[in-house]
């Protein structure tokens, strides 16, 4: 498990976030929704190092149209996995815990 507990972060004199508190359990896909510019590259870059700072490999996976943003991190140990769910790489299952979509 991942938890991300009191974090603030400002960027540009703008507050991006403010007291964040998250627990990411394993076996659990989790997309992050959010306007240009509101911080989820950023999210995801400090929950890469938490992941890190607690000993987890973690896998990075870039923007292909802007290397210095992040689009996913997957933590394998964990069957882990945090995206940007934002256009053009939505991701909207159609019910929970359907991950594939298909009617099982």
């Amino acid at each position: 498990m991942i938890t991300v507990s009191n974090l603030s972060f400002h960027f540009g004199g703008q507050l991006l976030f403010k007291d964040v508190d998250l627990k990411f359990t394993p076996g659990n896909c989790y997309g992050i929704i959010g306007a240009n510019g509101a911080g989820k590259s950023t999210f995801l870059k400090k929950l890469a190092v938490a992941g890190l700072s607690a000993g987890f490999d973690v896998e990075i996976y870039h923007c292909s149209l802007d290397p210095k943003s992040l689009d996913m991190i997957i933590v394998r140990e964990l069957s882990l996995c945090v995206f940007d769910s934002t256009a053009p790489h939505e991701f909207f299952p159609e019910r929970n815990g359907n991950l594939s979509g298909e009617n099982q």
